[in-house]
Formats: structure tokens, sequence, C-alpha cells
């Protein structure tokens, strides 16, 4: 009885894991929520105070009201410890169209 316990619980565990970041889901964030703080940092560097699907949606908007920016690169700041994210630097640069 105890093995199947065991084996129980292990399988179990594998799956809970498995299950991913419900927070993570942008259908589960409220569109109407409150504006993220994103700091300007010049030369195309910003930094977005939110992360998983908060800073998704961030992204995104920020994305559709800068038309002419390209993300290049984005880095999390881990500065809160291990696993623990507080943010994301975002570089960009200005898309330059054929013809410009």
């Amino acid at each position: 009885m105890l093995k199947f316990i065991c084996a129980l619980l292990l399988t179990l565990s594998v799956f809970c894991v498995g299950c991913g970041d419900m927070a993570a889901d942008p259908r589960l964030v409220n569109k109407n929520q409150a504006p993220v703080n994103i700091v300007d940092y010049g030369n195309g560097v910003y930094y977005f105070e939110a992360t998983e699907a908060v800073f998704g949606n961030a992204l995104s908007k920020f994305i559709s009201e800068h038309p002419k920016l390209q993300v290049i690169t984005m880095a999390p700041n881990d500065t809160g410890g291990h696993g623990f994210t507080l943010g994301y630097f975002v570089v960009t640069t200005v898309s330059h169209e054929p013809g410009d």
C-alpha cells in the first residue's frame, strides 16, 4: 500500500508541475488593469515594472502605440532574488522601412 501511495504522489507531483503558470495566461488578466509603469532610460531602453501576463499585455499595448519601434531584446530584472522577477528591460530601435 505504501508503494502505491508513493507512486500516486509522484505521479500527481509531475502532473502539477506540468500544469504551467496560470497567472501567465493573458485571458486571465483584467483588460482594465492599472497602467504599468514604463521607465524610459533613453536610447531605446525601457523598463517595464510588470511580470507574467501583465507584462505581456503591457508590451503588446506599448508596441501598438509605438509602431515605428522594433524590439531588439529583453532581459528580466531578477534582483528580487533567485526565481523572483521584478520586471523587464526592453531594448528597441527605430524600424527603417525600405525607401525611407
